[in-house]
Order: C-alpha cells, then sequence, then structure tokens
C-alpha cells in the first residue's frame, strides 16, 4: 500500500504541474483546457495517496 501511495502522490505531483505550465501537453492529454479540472484531478488523487500512505503506516 505504501507503493501505491507513492505512486498516487507522484502521479498527482505531475497533474499538477502539466495543469500550470504545458499548455499544449494539457490540451492534447486531457482533451480540455480547464486548468481547474486537472487541479480537482490532482487533490483526489493526492487524497488518495495520503490515504494509502496514512493506511500503510507511513506516518507513524
Amino acid at each position: 500500500m505504501k507503493i501505491l501511495g507513492l505512486i498516487f502522490v507522484v502521479i498527482s505531483m505531475i497533474f499538477l504541474i502539466i495543469s500550470r505550465t504545458l499548455r499544449k501537453t494539457r490540451f492534447f492529454v486531457f482533451k480540455d483546457t480547464s486548468m481547474i479540472f486537472q487541479y480537482i484531478i490532482a487533490i483526489i488523487l493526492l487524497a488518495i495517496g495520503v490515504i494509502f500512505l496514512y493506511f500503510s503506516g507511513t506516518f507513524n
């Protein structure tokens, strides 16, 4: 579960970086130009990753 949590956290950070900087990549990957939509996806993935890390005992 720890590895799965880390994967979700890394993917969410990549989504945050893509949604802020790379406009063409954002348009072709997400088929959408809305930064808010990518922020919402990244926050949801980050929350899932933190929950997995919490349940695996990383923060103890």
